[in-house]
């Protein structure tokens, strides 16, 4: 077998797990303590609608 093949063979089974160990640390949705508040400045302010906050909702966000 040539390389290429090899590798041909082996991608699909690393592109479909990879995703699950890159992920497996990190816990959404969880409270962590705050240490430090640092105030500044704004530099723009995005307005969003009540429709995109019901869409991103449907995305599986539960805070903006």
């Amino acid at each position: 077998m040539t390389r290429v093949r090899k590798f041909l063979k082996v991608c699909p089974w690393i592109i479909l797990f990879l995703p699950l160990f890159a992920n497996a640390a990190y816990q959404r949705n969880v409270a962590k303590p705050v240490n430090e508040v640092v105030y500044g400045k704004i530099d723009s302010v995005r307005y969003i609608t009540q429709q995109e906050v019901v869409q991103s909702k449907s995305n599986g966000w539960k805070t903006l």
